[in-house]
């Protein structure tokens, strides 16, 4: 396995694209308790006027959380593997 990891080296694996709701956004503040009671990722339309961004901004540990499924889509791009027994 590792000789097979070995020849990847410099070659580039690939995610899906995916769209993170608004639903995902708020069921994660409630899950949480990132970004609870913040407008910001909370309420579209306040955050649309007042923020500049057009609407709200997902959480920044909830992004770092969906990595997680990118880079198993990217690595199966790469080598099939078993899920169950990777390694973060």
């Amino acid at each position: 396995m590792l000789e097979r990891l070995k020849q990847k080296i410099g070659q580039e694996g690939f995610s899906e694209w995916h769209r993170i709701t608004q639903e995902m956004v708020d069921r994660y503040s409630e899950l949480s308790g990132d970004g609870e009671g913040e407008w910001i990722h909370l309420d579209p339309e306040r955050a649309a006027r007042e923020a500049g961004y057009g609407g709200t901004i997902v959480q920044g540990f909830f992004q770092v959380s969906h990595l997680i499924r990118l880079t198993g889509e990217a690595m199966r791009t790469l080598l099939p593997f078993d899920s169950n027994h990777a390694l973060n």
